[in-house]
């Protein structure tokens, strides 16, 4: 790639990103590096993002002639999951895993077709990768230990909760969902200490409160 198909696929890039990025600008940009993978990924994007579902596949699959990425098997995911073609899409995530095993957006989408599917347990395998990509991301945190909660293993959320809670200890979200781990096992009194400290770092207590009294105990 020159200086110069460089400079353009950057600019379209950050285009692309603002949703700034038209079809005829796209269009013009693989006619001008035809052979450029990431021109025919910004391109297909484009049509993704007007709705154009089976233009963005016709698109994204002419781009693997010239290479492959992470980002056009996530777009390529996205088309084939608005087509409600779930194994298709399946397949895209798992490629893009193998580019990038780390990527954090890739890891987010895939778990979300997994949960829409219903196969849990590979969700729980793989939304647990995010533990060391965002350690200190609280919505990540939450979303693991409900993934626990989806495959019913209520013993490895409380595992789970007691070995991050002292970087978490002022979020009242995780002493919440420490309790309610808790209560499923029948452990009631461990799980009214965990709740009365959710109480006493949420800024809404009392909502908190009848949350915990309507699911799970009486606290008082």
């Amino acid at each position: 790639m020159n200086k110069k198909e460089k400079l353009a696929i950057e600019e379209a890039t950050d285009k692309a990103n603002k949703q700034e990025l038209n079809i005829d600008d796209a269009i013009k940009l693989t006619k001008e590096y035809p052979h450029s993978h990431r021109a025919h990924c910004l391109l297909s994007n484009v049509y993704l993002q007007n709705g154009e579902n089976e233009k963005c596949l016709q698109q994204v699959k002419k781009s693997f002639k010239y290479g492959s990425s992470s980002p056009a098997f996530n777009i390529s995911a996205l088309c084939n999951i608005n087509l409600e073609l779930y194994d298709e899409a399946r397949e895209d995530y798992i490629k893009a895993l193998k580019i990038n095993p780390i990527d954090p957006n890739t890891i987010r989408s895939y778990s979300n077709l997994l949960n829409k599917i219903g196969d849990h347990e590979e969700r729980h395998k793989i939304i647990k990768k995010l533990d060391l990509i965002s350690p200190n991301d609280l919505a990540v945190r939450v979303a693991i230990i409900r993934s626990f909660f989806t495959i019913s293993d209520f013993k490895g959320a409380i595992d789970y909760i007691q070995s991050i809670i002292s970087d978490f200890e002022n979020e009242h979200q995780i002493h919440y969902l420490l309790g309610a781990s808790l209560c499923s096992l029948d452990k009631f009194e461990d799980a009214k200490e965990s709740f009365k400290m959710a109480l006493e770092k949420s800024n809404n207590p009392e909502d908190l409160k009848k949350n915990i009294e309507d699911n799970f105990i009486a606290l008082d």
